[in-house]
C-alpha cells in the first residue's frame, strides 16, 4: 500500500519532463528553421579566400635566366617547345634559340639567330622530323634539332610574326613590314620548301596581326581584323573566306577538320570572348558561342574545346552545338541559323579576385591552370576531369606567365620577366601554417594594400567579405585609412556583409571622406553611401542629408544620398526626400538656352557645370566682330551643343567680351568630323540689308540735295501743283513712332564662313578646310508664326508645333513647357509612375545644360520632371531619322525597356517591369545613351510609401567607360636599344616635374628649330631652283632671237643678191636687145632717097 503513492508520482514526474522535452524539442526546431530561413535571406557572401601560408608550395627543380637584353612588349604567341628528348625556347630578346635537357635544365645546344635589325617578335619553335624551324627578322632559319647545325637559311623581307605552319612539304611563314618602328598595313605569307628552303609563292592579306594554320591538305590563314581564309597548298589562292566579329589575340586551333578560333568582343556594357568553330572544307560555322569575360585562356580537351575565365569558370563545350530558339522562325527559311556551343562540363575554380594573368594546358584527363592575381601570388592549379573538381592549389611563382606546359612530372613556366621556371608536381613544401585567423588576415591584407594600391581594389573587396563578420574590427579600422582605394573596398566590403556595428565606423568615414574631392577613377564617398543605404540604419539620416543638400558635392554622390535616405525609408529619411522634390519638380521653365561650348568631351556619367567653363574653348569657338556701319553694334557667332549638335552655330548682338545679349539658333550644324575637334570661324560679317526701298530713299535724298544747291535760298523749290518738302513732325496727340532693337536686328543680315577640320596626311595633323561663305538674313531667325517665344527655327529642330503657341494642349508656352510634347492632364499608368520617379532621381542632380530625349514606349507620352531645359517625348521613329537627319550626339536619350542607338545591346537592364508583392515594389531598367560608344545602363528599385514612390536602389549594370580622348590606336614595334653601359652615379628614376618639363619644352623649341632650319632651306633650294629655271629660260630665248635675226640677216642677204643678179640679168637682157636691133638695122637695105 505504500509503494502505490510512490508510483504514481514517478509516472507523473516522468509525464512532465517528457512535456518539457517535446517543448525543447519543438523550440528548437523552431530556432534552426528560423536561422535557416535568414540564412537564406541574409547576404550571399563570396567563398572564404585561402592564405598562401596554408597552402603547399611547387619545389623548383631548375631556371634558365633570362638574356640581358631589353624586354620586348611584343608578346603574342609562347616561345618555347617540347619534342622528346629536348625542350626547344627562342629568347627573341637575346636572338638565341636554346635546347635544354628538359629534366635537368641543363643546356644541349645554343645558337645564336641572325637577324637584320633588332625589332624582334616572340616566335614558337617549329619542331618536326629532327629539324627546328625559326624566324627572326629578314630570315628564316633551320637546324638540326639534335646538334644545332644549321641546314639553310632564307632571306626574307619582313618580321617573323606568332609562328609557322606545316604541311607534308611546305612551311607557311607570316611576316609583317616594319618601317620607322610602325607596323606596315599588311600581313605576308610565304610558303617555302622545307626540305631546301625555297620559296614557291607568295601571298599579302589584311591585318595588322596574322596567324597561320596547316593540315597536310592547306593552309589557313586568321587575321586580327577577324577574318578567317582557307588557302590553296600549291598558290595560295582563297578557296573560302570567312569574317567573324571581334578582335583575335591569339593563335587558333586546328584539329580534326575543325578550327577552333577566340576572338575578344565587347559592345555597349558588355566585354567577353566569342567562340567561332569552322569547318574547314566549306569554311562555314559549324556552332559559335560566347563567354562574359576580361581574359581567357583557351586549349583542347579530348577534342572538345575548354575555357578558363578570369571569373574562375572552367567551361568544355561539346563538339556539336545546339540549335538556337528562334522566336518568329519562318519556316522553309533557306537560312538556317548557326548553331549554339553547348557547355558539357563547367567547374568553378573559386579564384577569389579576378587574375591579372591566366594559362590553362592539359595532359590526359588533368588540366593545370595557372593565375597570377594583384596581390603579387601566383598559384597552380590541378583538375581531375574524370572526377570534376579541383584536386589541389599550390604556391607557384610570383610573376605573370606567358605559357605554360607539362612534361611527365615536372611543369615548365615561361614568365613575362623572360626567365624559364620548372617546377616538380610529385614535390611540395609544407604549408607554413594550418590555419590564419580571419582578423588577421584581413589585417595582412588592408596593411599591404594600403602601402600598394594605387588603382581600384576589386579583388580585396570580395577577399574581405569572404572571411565572414569576424573580419570586421579590421575593416573598421581599414575605413580610416589615408588611401581612398582602400576606403573603397572596405566600405564595398562593409555593404556584402550587412552587420550593424559598422555603422559608426562608416559614419565617420563619411564625414571625413566627403570633404575631399572625388579622385579620377574612384569616388570613397559613394560604397561609403551605399554601405548605410545597405544596412538601413536611422543613424545616418542626417549625415546623407547634409551630403543631399550640400550643392558642393558631385551629382553621383547626392543621387546616391538621396537614394540611401529613401533605402531607409524611415519619415526622418524620407523628410529631405520630400523637400527636395517640391523644390526640383518643376513642369516650368524660362527659355535661356547655354550658348557656349564648355567641353568638347560630353560623357553620359559626367557633369559639367556651366559656371565653371573653359574660357580658353570658348575663344577658340567663339568670333566677335563690330557691324559694318556706325551704329556701333557687336555681334557673336559661337558654338553650342545645347539642341544636340556638337557644331551648332548661334549668332546674336554682345558685347566685347562676346557675351551675348540674345542668342538666335542659325539652324547650321556641321556633323563632328573628328572626336573632340569643333569647327572654326574663318569670317563673320554683319551689315545692314540692302532692299530697295532703302535704295530709292537714298536715291531721292541725292536728288534733293542736288536741287537745293541749284536754288537760291529761300526759294521754294517744288513744282506746280506740288507740296514743299517740310520735315515730318509729330501731329497733336500722335506719339513718335519708336524703333525697337528687334526691328533693327530684322534689318540686319550676317555674313558667315567656317573652317571644318580633317584629318591630314601626316598620322595626328589636322587640316583645316575653309567652306563658302552663308548669308544669315536675322529676319529669318526672329520670325515666330504662333508667339510662344520660340523661333519657328527651333521649334522644327524640337518637333514641336509652329502653328499653335500650346503644342501639347497643356495651357503651357512651348517656350516655358519643359514637356512640350507631353500633356500633364492625362492620366499615368503605375509603370509611368515608376518611369518617371526613376527619372527624376537620375536627371534632377545633373548641372549640365541640353536637350533630353524620352522614349514613352508604346503608351501615350508622359510628364517627367527634374530638369531645367527641355525634355522631349519621342518615338523610337522619330529619334532615329532625327539621327540620321541632323545627327543628334549631344543629346541624352532616355529608354525603359531597351537602349538606343537601334541595333546596340546591354543585356543586363531589364526590359520590363518586375512587380513585388502587391505591387508594393518593383524594379525597372532605365538605359541613357548619348551614342553608340557612349551610354550606361541601371536596374532601379521602387517602393512604394502611401501613394508615392520612391527609389530605395540604383545598380549600373553596365557602362562604356570611355577615356577623356578617344586616340587612334597604332601599331608600333618596340626595337629593344643596346644595353646601358655601367655608370657609378645612378640616375633617378622619376625626374622632378620642373626637370620634366624643362627638357620637354628643350625638346620642344629643337624641334621647332630643326623645322624651321628645314623649311628655311627648302624655301632657299625652291628659289635656286626658280632662279635657275628663269635664267636658262632667259639664255633660250637670248639664243633663238639671236638666231631669228640671224635668218633674218641671211634671208635679207639672200633676197638683195638675187634682186642684184636679177638686175644684172635685166641689164644683160636689155645690152643683148639692144644689139640685137642694131645688127637688124645693120642689115636692112639702104634708103635709095
Amino acid at each position: 500500500m505504500a509503494e502505490a503513492p510512490k508510483r504514481g508520482k514517478s509516472r507523473a514526474m516522468m509525464s512532465r519532463a517528457f512535456r518539457i522535452v517535446v517543448a525543447l524539442t519543438s523550440l528548437l526546431v523552431v530556432a534552426l528553421s528560423s536561422a535557416a530561413a535568414g540564412a537564406a535571406d541574409g547576404p550571399k557572401l563570396p567563398p572564404a579566400p585561402i592564405h598562401p601560408d596554408t597552402l603547399p608550395t611547387l619545389v623548383q627543380t631548375w631556371s634558365l635566366p633570362a638574356s640581358l637584353a631589353p624586354k620586348v612588349t611584343n608578346t603574342y604567341a609562347p616561345r618555347m617547345m617540347v619534342r622528346d628528348p629536348l625542350l626547344f625556347i627562342y629568347d627573341h630578346n637575346g636572338r638565341r634559340l636554346i635546347a635544354l635537357n628538359p629534366d635537368t635544365g641543363r643546356v644541349a645546344w645554343h645558337r645564336n639567330v641572325k637577324t637584320r635589325t633588332d625589332i624582334a617578335f616572340s616566335f614558337t619553335p617549329l619542331v618536326y622530323k629532327r629539324r627546328v624551324y625559326i624566324a627572326s627578322d629578314g630570315f628564316l632559319h633551320c637546324y638540326d634539332a639534335a646538334t644545332g647545325k644549321q641546314k639553310w637559311q632564307v632571306q626574307t623581307r619582313g618580321v617573323g610574326i606568332n609562328g609557322l605552319a606545316r604541311s607534308k612539304r611546305h612551311l607557311y611563314l607570316p611576316f609583317i613590314r616594319v618601317e620607322k618602328g610602325e607596323g606596315l598595313p599588311g600581313v605576308q605569307i610565304w610558303s617555302v620548301d622545307r626540305r631546301r628552303g625555297r620559296v614557291e609563292w607568295t601571298r599579302k592579306f589584311e591585318g595588322a596581326l596574322g596567324f597561320v594554320e596547316a593540315d597536310s591538305q592547306s593552309p589557313f590563314y586568321v587575321a586580327d581584323t577577324g577574318l578567317v581564309l582557307g588557302l590553296t597548298p600549291d598558290r595560295g589562292e582563297v578557296r573560302w573566306k570567312l569574317r567573324i566579329k571581334g578582335r583575335v589575340s591569339r593563335p587558333p586551333i586546328l584539329k580534326s577538320g575543325k578550327l577552333f578560333v577566340v576572338s575578344e568582343r565587347r559592345k555597349p556594357g558588355w566585354r567577353g570572348a566569342g567562340v567561332w568553330v569552322i569547318d574547314t572544307k566549306t569554311g562555314k560555322l559549324v556552332w559559335k558561342a560566347k563567354m562574359t569575360a576580361d581574359r581567357v585562356t583557351r586549349f583542347l580537351y579530348r577534342g572538345k574545346l575548354a575555357l578558363v575565365s578570369d571569373t574562375g569558370k572552367l567551361v568544355v563545350y561539346a563538339k556539336e552545338g545546339v540549335k538556337p530558339k528562334v522566336k518568329g522562325a519562318k519556316k522553309g527559311a533557306k537560312k538556317a541559323p548557326v548553331k549554339i556551343g553547348k557547355i558539357e562540363t563547367e567547374i568553378d575554380l573559386n579564384f577569389g579576385d579576378r587574375p591579372e594573368s591566366i594559362r590553362a594546358t592539359v595532359s590526359g584527363h588533368r588540366i593545370f591552370v595557372f593565375s597570377y592575381h594583384p596581390d603579387g601570388n601566383g598559384y597552380v592549379y590541378l583538375i581531375d576531369m574524370k572526377r570534376k573538381r579541383v584536386l589541389a592549389k599550390a604556391n607557384a611563382l610570383d610573376a605573370p606567365v606567358r605559357s605554360l606546359i607539362p612534361w611527365g612530372r615536372t611543369i615548365f613556366l615561361d614568365a613575362a620577366d623572360g626567365n624559364l621556371h620548372a617546377f616538380r608536381l610529385d614535390r611540395s613544401a609544407r604549408p607554413k601554417r594550418a590555419t590564419v585567423p580571419a582578423d588577421e588576415f584581413a589585417r595582412q591584407l588592408i596593411t599591404k594594400a594600403t602601402a600598394e594600391a594605387t588603382t581600384p581594389q576589386p579583388g580585396l573587396a570580395r577577399k574581405l567579405a569572404g572571411l565572414g563578420p569576424k573580419a570586421l574590427p579590421p575593416m573598421d579600422e581599414g575605413l580610416a585609412s589615408a588611401n581612398p582605394y582602400v576606403v573603397h573596398a572596405v566600405a564595398q566590403a562593409v555593404a556584402m556583409l550587412r552587420n550593424r556595428k559598422s555603422v559608426p565606423a562608416l559614419i565617420k568615414a563619411l564625414e571625413t571622406q566627403r570633404q575631399a574631392p572625388p579622385q579620377k577613377s574612384v569616388d570613397p564617398v559613394l560604397p561609403l553611401v551605399d554601405a548605410l543605404a545597405t544596412i538601413r540604419d536611422g543613424q545616418a539620416v542626417t549625415t546623407l542629408t547634409a551630403v543631399l543638400d550640400d550643392p558642393a558635392q558631385t551629382h553621383m554622390r547626392r543621387r546616391a544620398a538621396y537614394v540611401a535616405l529613401g533605402a531607409i525609408g524611415t519619415p526622418a529619411a524620407l523628410q529631405p526626400i520630400w523637400r527636395y522634390r517640391a523644390a526640383r519638380a518643376l513642369n516650368t521653365l524660362n527659355w535661356r538656352p547655354q550658348t557656349k561650348t564648355i567641353s568638347t568631351t560630353y560623357q553620359v556619367e559626367r557633369d559639367i557645370d556651366p559656371a565653371k567653363a573653359d574660357e580658353t574653348l570658348q575663344k577658340k569657338t567663339k568670333l566677335t566682330v563690330k557691324a559694318v556701319g556706325n551704329d556701333g553694334r557687336i555681334f557673336t557667332a559661337a558654338i553650342s551643343p545645347y539642341l544636340g549638335c556638337y557644331n551648332d552655330v548661334w549668332i546674336g548682338e554682345s558685347d566685347l567680351d562676346g557675351n551675348f545679349k540674345r542668342a538666335y539658333f542659325t539652324g547650321l550644324t556641321k556633323a563632328e568630323i573628328q572626336p573632340g575637334k569643333r569647327i572654326r570661324f574663318a569670317n563673320l560679317r554683319v551689315q545692314k540689308v540692302k532692299d530697295n526701298k532703302d535704295q530709292s530713299k537714298k536715291d531721292q535724298s541725292k536728288k534733293d540735295h542736288q536741287q537745293s544747291k541749284k536754288s537760291k535760298p529761300g526759294e521754294n523749290t517744288a513744282k506746280p501743283g506740288e507740296k514743299s518738302a517740310k520735315p515730318s513732325q509729330p501731329q497733336p496727340g500722335q506719339l513718335p513712332k519708336v524703333v525697337t532693337p528687334e526691328m533693327l536686328l530684322a534689318k540686319t543680315e550676317a555674313e558667315l564662313q567656317i573652317e571644318m577640320p580633317f584629318v591630314g596626311k601626316k598620322r595626328g595633323t589636322t587640316r583645316w578646310v575653309k567652306s563658302r561663305k552663308v548669308a544669315i538674313p536675322f529676319a529669318q531667325l526672329l520670325k515666330d508664326f504662333d508667339g510662344d517665344g520660340l523661333p519657328d527655327i527651333v521649334e522644327r529642330r524640337l518637333r514641336t508645333c509652329v502653328t499653335q503657341a500650346d503644342c501639347d494642349g497643356d495651357g503651357i508656352k512651348d517656350s516655358e513647357d519643359v514637356n512640350p510634347l507631353a500633356s500633364g492632364k492625362l492620366k499615368l499608368t503605375p509603370e509611368q509612375k515608376v518611369f518617371r520617379e526613376a527619372f527624376f532621381a537620375y536627371f534632377s542632380f545633373l548641372k549640365r545644360r541640353g536637350l533630353v530625349v524620352l522614349d514613352p514606349g508604346k503608351g501615350p507620352s508622359y510628364e517627367v520632371y527634374g530638369r531645367q531645359d527641355p525634355v522631349l517625348s519621342l518615338r523610337r521613329s522619330t529619334i532615329q531619322s532625327l539621327r540620321k537627319e541632323v545627327g543628334l550626339h549631344a543629346v541624352d536619350y532616355v529608354s525603359f525597356g531597351g537602349p538606343y542607338p537601334k541595333g546596340g545591346t546591354s543585356g543586363d537592364a531589364l526590359r520590363k517591369p518586375v512587380w513585388g508583392k502587391k505591387n508594393k515594389s518593383v524594379r525597372i531598367g532605365m538605359d541613357i545613351v548619348r551614342s553608340g560608344d557612349n551610354a550606361t545602363g541601371y536596374n532601379v528599385k521602387l517602393k512604394k510609401t502611401g501613394r508615392n514612390w520612391v527609389v530605395v536602389g540604383m545598380e549600373r549594370v553596365w557602362t562604356t567607360d570611355l577615356p577623356d580622348k578617344v586616340e587612334k590606336k597604332k601599331r608600333t614595334v618596340v626595337a629593344p636599344a643596346a644595353p646601358p653601359t655601367q655608370s657609378l652615379a645612378p640616375a633617378p628614376r622619376n625626374e622632378p616635374a620642373p626637370v620634366a618639363k624643362a627638357k620637354k619644352a628643350a625638346k620642344k623649341a629643337a624641334r621647332k628649330a630643326k623645322a624651321a632650319k628645314k623649311a628655311k632651306a627648302a624655301k632657299k633650294a625652291k628659289a635656286a631652283k626658280k632662279a635657275a629655271k628663269k635664267a636658262k629660260a632667259a639664255k633660250k630665248a637670248k639664243a633663238a632671237k639671236k638666231a631669228k635675226a640671224a635668218k633674218k640677216a641671211k634671208a635679207a642677204k639672200k633676197a638683195k643678191a638675187a634682186k642684184k643678179a636679177a638686175k644684172k640679168d635685166a641689164k644683160k637682157a636689155k645690152a643683148a636687145k639692144k644689139a640685137a636691133k642694131k645688127a637688124k638695122d645693120a642689115k636692112k637695105p639702104a634708103d635709095p632717097k
